[in-house]
């Protein structure tokens, strides 16, 4: 019965890599990314990998073979762009770089695809007992520079590439962990799993909406430039963590157990979907910050007196501030008020005295309209009179509000904080609202006023 969940599997692939290609080709975000043409490669080779799994009992092994490494060369071509275009990995490890260009990483894999087809050739039959073996490991080397390479390309980039790499890595990475486990049980026993084959169609769809959502978040994939900050977290953040990740493995190691022994013909295949799906899911929220946001803000509200480490927000605020960086004065002031207060986006207006007018300065993942604002209007003259941070959901502020921060208000506006220095408004920030809701206190107030 593996055969029928052969079929099923990778022809669900099959239609779901095929959509990401479309998806991949014509998404109208970050239309000038080199990397564009790299996805587009990756599922179009997924998608030709998983048709030609379909047909396996009539094609011939070579080409089986061939197609495979054509996959695993793809998504490790897409991996090494994001590495190259990831300019602080370029200065701190320039030796690596050089050596994973796409030219080297070429030439490696047409050696591993030579291997794969003679492996497969039967006129090669008597030199099986070295080729297989060597294939397997060859492939499996191919899956660990594809794991290696994720984790340099998602730890050395920015923290708003960050965002929108981190569902692409997880995705691409599921596959190559597979990969991985299949070749080096095949060569610990000397033969390929058929169930591990089967639930391999299973899993590659597993990660589509991943990658879908990696897609539409194309244009955050390259940023560079950003403070890298390595900030100690409070320890019962980790403990948390620990203990929940420890009793979800749990539940889902007996929910895997009833599974393989209640799905019959489908249990073994299924069972290992499901542990995969599980481990997605756990990574996925672990990686989301609005889930990682909510959990804070329990813990802290749980066993903390006051909301806030100021030590540590104070060394983030100030190495944000004075970095080396390409950033402008304005990008780094979003970048860490915005960082206080957990929200994902926000703009700057600048007052350009010669106008006397605020012009939008520098934006931070933000979408919404940025429309000059004159400085003699009746919102600023509230915000030089006030000086309160203001909130889009208060009733009593909402009317000193232009029309342009309320339309915006309803798709995320949250804050309005302006920076007044010696009486005159210089400028003001629009954020979005925090991955987790809340609203403001007191100390809110007073850590965004002394910022």
């Amino acid at each position: 019965m593996n055969g029928v969940v052969i079929l099923a599997g990778h022809g669900l692939s099959v239609a779901a890599y095929l959509g990401l290609a479309v998806w991949a080709l014509f998404v109208r975000r970050g239309l000038a990314l080199p990397s564009r043409r790299g996805m587009v490669t990756g599922c179009l080779a997924t998608a030709m990998w998983a048709g030609c799994s379909v047909f396996a009992a009539v094609l011939p092994r070579a080409a089986l073979n061939l197609v495979e490494i054509v996959r695993i060369y793809a998504w490790l071509q897409l991996m090494a762009q994001l590495y190259e275009h990831n300019e602080a990995l370029s200065r701190s490890d320039d030796t690596a770089r050089r050596f994973l260009t796409g030219r080297a990483l070429w030439l490696a894999e047409m050696v591993v695809g030579i291997v794969a087809v003679l492996a497969a050739l039967p006129a090669m039959a008597p030199f099986a007992v070295l080729l297989v073996p060597l294939n397997s490991a060859m492939v499996l080397s191919s899956a660990v520079v594809g794991m290696v390479l994720a984790e340099k390309v998602f730890f050395g980039s920015g923290l708003s590439a960050r965002w929108g790499l981190k569902y692409l890595m997880l995705g691409v990475v599921t596959v190559f962990v597979l990969d991985f486990y299949l070749q080096a049980d095949a060569l610990m026993l000397h033969n390929v799993s058929g169930t591990i084959v089967a639930a391999r169609g299973l899993v590659v769809v597993l990660v589509v909406p991943l990658l879908a959502v990696a897609i539409g978040r194309m244009k955050s994939w390259t940023r560079t430039g950003e403070p890298t900050l390595n900030v100690s977290r409070e320890a019962a953040l980790h403990g948390m963590a620990l203990l929940g990740s420890g009793i979800y493995l749990l539940a889902m190691a007996g929910i895997a157990f009833f599974v393989r022994e209640a799905g019959g013909v489908w249990g073994s295949s299924l069972r290992i979907t499901f542990l995969v799906g599980g481990f997605l899911v756990m990574f996925v929220a672990l990686g989301s910050g609005s889930f990682v946001s909510r959990a804070k803000i329990y813990i802290y509200r749980t066993f903390f007196t006051y909301k806030y480490d100021y030590r540590e927000e104070w060394r983030r605020f100030i190495g944000m501030m004075s970095a080396h960086q390409p950033l402008t004065l304005g990008e780094r002031i979003v970048h860490a008020v915005a960082d206080m207060m957990d929200s994902p986006s926000g703009a700057l207006w600048l007052r350009q005295r010669q106008d006397d007018v605020f012009v939008p300065d520098c934006e931070w993942n933000y979408h919404g309209v940025r429309p000059a604002e004159r400085a003699d209007s009746p919102f600023i003259a509230y915000l030089r009179q006030t000086g309160w941070v203001l909130e889009t959901d208060d009733a009593k502020t909402r009317s000193n509000l232009p029309p342009w921060i309320l339309e915006h208000a309803r798709a995320g506006a949250w804050l309005v904080i302006p920076l007044i220095h010696r009486g005159e408004v210089l400028a003001f920030l629009v954020l979005d609202r925090a991955r987790a809701p809340r609203r403001l206190d007191w100390e809110d107030r007073d850590l965004l006023k002394t910022a």
